[in-house]
């Protein structure tokens, strides 16, 4: 997936040389309530979106900055940012980037999918559909939360009644010619309607 692109830290962009010192030292805690206090800026949730993904990153896999997300409460953080900003590619595409980058927690696709993560993943897609970012992102997302492998059978059909097939459907549909959206979206379509007889059926109407 794409990279982080640093935020602003020139004179007068606080929040950006907060959130790069942030993200050097790993300090999630600090990150999370730097989200919540500014919430409503949606360039502060992008960049705190990005440093949460940017902790996370192979270079940080080993020093528990993923289960410190968790236990700082970082999925509903996520979750609610992206609801905040229903609409603003970059806060929804990072928020997909963000919650795909968690997932290798022990039970993470039950526990992201219980703060409400296949609906705002879904919501990001349709609110978003020309977004090739937050469509490929989205897609590996949805295949990761139904994912065969976790035996994911609530989640699939938590994706199907909040519109991820149409979700999907419509990336490929729009992004026919962009090779990493259709491939990102035919594995999560496998997965979505694997032993699911109601997805499978939502997918012959399309």
């Amino acid at each position: 997936m794409e990279g982080w692109a640093k935020p602003n830290a020139t004179k007068g962009m606080k929040h950006g040389r907060e959130i790069i010192a942030a993200v050097k030292q790993k300090d999630v805690k600090r990150l999370l309530k730097l989200m919540e206090a500014r919430i409503k800026s949606a360039v502060v949730v992008r960049d705190v979106l990005g440093g949460i993904f940017d902790c996370t990153d192979k270079g940080s896999r080993g020093s528990g900055c993923i289960e410190e997300i968790e236990r700082e409460g970082g999925i509903p953080a996520i979750i609610n940012a992206m609801a905040q900003h229903q609409g603003e590619v970059e806060v929804q595409a990072m928020g997909c980037h963000a919650l795909f980058a968690l997932r290798s927690l022990v039970n993470g696709t039950a526990k992201i999918a219980d703060a409400g993560g296949c609906e705002a993943v879904v919501k990001a897609m349709l609110a978003c559909p020309k977004a090739k970012s937050v469509q490929s992102h989205g897609c590996l997302c949805l295949g990761f939360l139904a994912s065969k492998q976790h035996n994911s059978k609530v989640n699939r059909d938590k994706i199907g009644q909040e519109g991820g097939v149409t979700a999907v459907i419509n990336a490929m549909r729009v992004h026919n010619k962009d090779g990493e959206v259709l491939t990102a979206a035919c594995l999560a379509l496998s997965d979505i309607v694997h032993l699911n007889g109601e997805n499978q059926r939502l997918v012959r109407e399309q």
